[in-house]
């Protein structure tokens, strides 16, 4: 019904009222569409946040100031070790 409803408001404002008309009928029919059949949203619960996951090669999101990181890669950080390179 919330498709429907704003094509035919559309085209009966096309009908008495030209391009204006339909633009016009158009948004009455989302409004009455939108009011007889209402979109209902579900939100996230808690306990749906992706998990932690780690691995090599994946993008890390770099935050300046305050801001929101949805999925946290995990960065395993091992005991210290010297690596002696030869030329």
């Amino acid at each position: 019904m919330r498709q429907v409803l704003p094509v035919v408001g559309g085209i009966v404002g096309a009908y008495f009222g030209g391009p204006q008309g339909a633009q016009i009928g158009f948004a009455i029919g989302s409004l009455i569409g939108n009011a007889v059949d209402p979109l209902e949203v579900q939100g996230n619960k808690l306990g749906d946040a992706p998990t932690q996951t780690a691995g090599e090669g994946g993008a890390r999101a770099i935050v300046f100031g305050k801001g929101c990181v949805r999925a946290v890669v995990v960065i395993e950080r091992g005991g210290r070790r010297v690596v002696k390179q030869r030329d």
